[in-house]
């Protein structure tokens, strides 16, 4: 029944929550602030190419607390010189909304319905609905600082839609005030009968209504969809709205919902289609994937879907972005699929448990009269588990402080740590001040390290130490050597050599006493830090000469086979250290290395992990601590990196499969530049 427009329904009936919504349909041509409200052709007289959003109409839901009764009450008339409610329920439509097969589950609190929406306009085929959503607005509670968005959350007691395909932050009743937009009707406005106030939800849960192809909602007909809410005590207030997006087709009438519709009559924004998680770990720095699909009618995009930003503010710092992407178009059916990736984090070390976060992908066009609102929210649960502390083994080489220094501040040398019993043992007994040693590297079978020496700011050379032995230079003469490495057969060395420091450009392979030197190859820009594959076919390395300014450098591997060098992940940064896994793991071989990629033009840097095939990064691990210097475990499960601690270099063990951390030392100095070795 009705009664002074206002609609009393038994409390039963309370999924008229979400299905009662305000429809955003619009026309072609006219003025859009002088349409005919007796020509269904002029609804809103909105004829724009920018896959636009429209409020048809707005209500509020007023529920007491005694649950035994709903009022809906519409909000706003359409102020074009249509009354939305003869809209709706007088002309063209007076039962467009139909509820059926309630259940109020008791035990659980909650109460659901079918709710069936009928297009409005049989017979027009011009006005079918794209990506229509009905969204439940309601108070909210869960509040994300970073993206500014409060979202209604029944584990914390807010009435709420419990089963959403997504979240929206269209039509909320604080961000749409009157006054705010070209048009009233695109407005949130109190009506003679609505309920008093304002909902705190800014970015609300809605379900979708569409058929396929193309998520569209063909003119006249009924969808119906089935709605769950919670039902917590007290008095429930909330809105609703129905979105859709629409625009003129191109050929009328349409026959081909595919070719005769242009592509903006979908949503601008990305749809997120999935979210898969993967388990957190407790421990501090702990890191998992994160997998968002996203479709996308309007454009075809391999990098992250315009921009996708996810926020948890009890898991990790800030914002984090994706990391990676892989595209999956079907332009004949206007479908552009991204599989994007993120890389989750524990920063603060959280204990075992689940946690709130929030997902948004934001489309880089603006609605055309709305502006900068076409987003797509999604909200998730992230787990976090209880860790097992791994184990590490075999052998690290270092450059750390002297165990007995005989003078402060002590003198820098090459340190080995026994990770078995986590012995510290002094290799160079270098005690004087000035000089510095870089890049130790320890031979597959254990029993040699090689290091660069720089005595003087001019001079270097790489130094051979038998463990346990004597040492020798096996730079000739007059040669700037540096950044040696081992050959994987136990009897080579690689260094890189020119005439001066940002001048070494030329690559030596040589034997351990320095005999039989020959130049393997000359690159395009100066050397640093190869590094030799397991088979020794490949040789990685970073290009260029810090610092720019910007800072700039990049990875390439030169081909031994094929005497070519060839660029690899390619962006503006410094990319440095890399090194191979000795191993395949998952079937594949790895490249890790540290870069400022993600701060560029700031030199703070995070560590990389890099499919070199597919140039796909698969890891990215960022612990807030200017990360370095990553050399891979025998295994090619870890890694051994430096990080900045407090105002120290220390070294960690970071387990890239699962996510653990290990911190290895802690002795209130530097510690850096860290190798593990293989023993192969």
């Amino acid at each position: 029944m009705y009664k002074n427009n206002v609609q009393v329904l038994p409390i039963l009936q309370l999924v008229l929550v979400s299905a009662v919504l305000t429809f955003i349909i619009s026309c072609a041509g006219g003025d859009p602030a002088t349409p005919s409200p007796t020509n269904a052709d002029a609804v809103t007289g909105q004829s724009t190419g920018t896959g636009n959003h429209m409020l048809w109409g707005y209500w509020e839901g007023y529920i007491p607390e005694s649950h035994d009764t709903i009022e809906l009450v519409p909000v706003r008339g359409s102020q074009f010189h249509l009354n939305v409610r003869r809209f709706l329920e007088e002309t063209p439509c007076t039962d467009c909304i139909i509820i059926s097969n309630i259940v109020v589950d008791s035990s659980e609190q909650t109460l659901s319905a079918d709710i069936q929406l009928r297009h409005p306009f049989p017979g027009l085929d011009k006005y079918t609905g794209f990506d229509v959503r009905a969204v439940v607005i309601s108070d909210g509670s869960l509040y994300f600082p970073q993206l500014d968005a409060t979202i209604p959350d029944p584990d914390l007691g807010d009435f709420a839609l419990l089963n959403p395909d997504g979240y929206t932050r269209l039509w909320n009743t604080l961000e749409f005030p009157p006054g705010s937009m070209p048009f009233p009707i695109l407005e949130y406005s109190r009506g003679k009968f609505a309920s008093y106030g304002d909902f705190t939800g800014t970015v609300n849960p809605f379900i979708e209504y569409y058929q396929e192809p193309r998520s569209h909602f063909p003119a006249g007909q009924a969808m119906t969809h089935r709605f769950v809410f919670n039902l917590p005590d007290g008095v429930l207030r909330f809105g609703y709205a129905v979105d859709a997006s629409w625009e003129p087709p191109t050929v009328e009438p349409p026959l081909d919902l595919m070719t005769d519709f242009p592509p903006s009559a979908n949503a601008l924004e990305p749809h997120v289609l999935s979210v898969e998680v993967d388990e957190l770990r407790d421990t501090i720095g702990s890191w998992a994937d994160l997998r968002v699909d996203v479709l996308d009618r309007q454009q075809l995009f391999f990098g992250a879907p315009s921009t996708m930003l996810t926020e948890s503010p009890d898991l990790w710092r800030g914002l984090i972005e994706p990391y990676g992407c892989i595209g999956h178009p079907d332009p004949s059916m206007l479908e552009y699929i991204t599989s994007t990736f993120t890389q989750m984090r524990n920063d603060y070390g959280a204990p075992a448990g689940e946690y709130k976060a929030l997902t948004v992908v934001k489309d880089r066009e603006s609605d055309y009269y709305l502006g900068d609102v076409n987003h797509e929210y999604q909200l998730f649960t992230i787990e976090v588990i209880e860790s097992i502390e791994p184990e590490v083994e075999g052998e690290i080489v270092f450059v750390g402080p002297e165990i007995e220094p005989e003078f402060p501040p002590p003198a820098l040398n090459v340190l080995h740590l026994n990770l078995d019993t986590m012995e510290e043992t002094q290799l160079t007994p270098y005690s004087g001040m000035g000089a510095i040693f870089e890049e130790p590297r320890i031979n597959p079978l254990g029993t040699h390290m090689l290091l660069t020496f720089c005595p003087t700011p001019t001079a270097s050379h790489v130094t051979m130490y038998e463990i346990g032995g004597s040492s020798w230079d096996v730079s000739p003469p007059g040669a700037y050597d540096g950044n040696a490495d081992f050959h994987p057969d136990g009897e080579h060395i690689l260094v890189a050599s020119g005439t001066q420091y940002g001048d070494t450009p030329e690559l030596y392979s040589m034997e351990y006493d320095g005999s039989n030197r020959e130049l393997i190859a000359t690159a395009p820009d100066t050397i640093r830090n190869p590094r030799w594959n397991a088979d020794g076919t490949k040789i990685v390395m970073t290009l260029g000469i810090d610092p720019h300014d910007p800072p700039n450098s990049a990875l390439y591997i030169y081909d031994v086979d094929a005497e070519t060098f060839t660029e690899i992940a390619a962006a503006p940064g410094v990319d440095e250290h890399p090194c191979w896994s000795p191993v395949l793991v998952d079937g594949q071989e790895w490249i890790a290395f540290d870069s400022s990629r993600d701060h560029h033009p700031d030199y703070n840097t995070d560590i990389y992990i890099i499919n070199p095939v597919t140039e796909e990064i698969i890891c990215r691990f960022d612990n807030g601590v200017y990360e370095r210097h990553p050399s891979f475990s025998p295994d090619g499960l870890s890694f051994v990196y430096c990080a900045t601690d407090g105002d120290d270099e220390e070294l960690f063990v970071h387990f890239w499969k699962t996510g653990e951390t290990i911190q290895l030392t802690d002795d209130d100095s530097y510690d850096g530049d860290p190798s593990w070795g293989w023993n192969w």
